[in-house]
């Protein structure tokens, strides 16, 4: 049976995610994605085991954060403090100025370091608090690691990021056989077809092995699609791919998962 390990995160000034479809301009994603959750505790998890970043699997070069995927296959969030329709990009210069070919030194005419000059999305938030729930399907995994790295969680996205976490505890679920269910914490819309409450819905990448995959050019689409974040609890019916979880904390409710996340 699923473990759900609840991860209350804080954003001192906000995060960075950049979207996956641009090279030159760098706008970011309007909400944190899962896949950045993921990245966000695989980060602090293989720091103190003193991995690299990189792993080869089967010949391939992937983010390490995909080994993590094999414990924790799944997470969904909310935004405790902050109405998410206030999340708003912004776009800035500030990163880059320390770019060799926007330095005085190099512009001048004819010099081979004469660049445009690209903006990168950014969304301000201070004091942003973001109510995390990892999946734990692997009743083999080291819970006390996954516990330590989790109060280990420093940013979010981009390094600049910084992060802190204010309180970690491990809860229980049992699986809800129900169709329609009433959740705080935001899920795809592949998987729920959300009925009543306010939401808001943006297109990010959900957690797949090969989104974690390094040094192949393929469509990053594929493994994106439209998250619904609810406002405050959004009454979702339950597709052929969703399942949910009733979590064993008043007040929690339900999250929606994937059906073989539950089978696991």
């Amino acid at each position: 049976m699923p473990r759900l390990l609840r991860v209350v995160v804080r954003l001192h000034w906000g995060y960075s995610v950049k979207h996956p479809l641009y090279s030159a301009g760098q706008p970011s994603l309007r909400f944190p994605p899962p896949t950045s959750l993921l990245g966000a505790l695989a980060y602090p998890l293989h720091l103190q085991e003193a991995k690299p970043e990189m792993v080869a699997v089967g010949g391939n070069l992937y983010s390490s954060t995909v080994e993590l995927l094999d414990s924790v296959p799944w997470v969904c969030y909310r935004i405790s403090n902050l109405d998410p329709r206030s999340l708003v990009e912004t776009k800035d210069i500030s990163r880059v100025l320390i770019a060799p070919y926007v330095r005085g030194e190099n512009v001048y005419p004819g010099s081979p370091n004469i660049w445009a000059v690209q903006v990168h999305g950014k969304i301000y938030a201070p004091t942003l608090t973001l109510d995390i729930v990892y999946v734990v399907a692997n009743s083999k995994v080291d819970i006390a690691k996954l516990v330590q790295a989790a109060w280990g969680i420093a940013r979010l996205g981009v390094k600049e990021a910084i992060a802190s976490t204010l309180n970690v505890e491990l809860l229980d679920a049992t699986p809800a056989n129900r169709e329609v269910v009433e959740t705080k914490y935001g899920f795809p819309q592949t998987l729920a077809e959300p009925l009543e409450g306010g939401y808001v819905a943006s297109r990010l990448p959900l957690p797949h092995r090969d989104w974690y995959r390094l040094a192949e050019v393929r469509d990053p689409s594929t493994y994106m699609d439209d998250y619904i974040l609810p406002i405050d609890q959004v009454k979702a019916r339950l597709g052929e791919r969703g399942a949910a979880l009733k979590v064993e904390k008043q007040d929690l409710g339900y999250i929606i998962v994937p059906k073989e996340v539950v089978g696991r």
